[in-house]
């Protein structure tokens, strides 16, 4: 997890409805704290995943 002393940027994301619904539904069980919490879980992830895959498949 990201200390809370790490400096933080905002930014602004454009998403399907289905996906911010999904997050917000994933945010109301608790899951995440907030919408920031769960998209930054998941680029957090991404971030760990992304030397197993070739930089072709991340042009989909």
């Amino acid at each position: 997890m990201v200390s809370n002393r790490t400096p933080r940027v905002k930014i602004t994301l454009t998403i399907p409805a289905d996906l911010a619904k999904w997050v917000d539904k994933q945010v109301e069980a608790r899951e995440y704290a907030t919408r920031s919490h769960a998209f930054e879980v998941a680029l957090l992830e991404l971030k760990k995943n992304k030397s197993s895959f070739s930089s072709s498949e991340w042009r989909r």
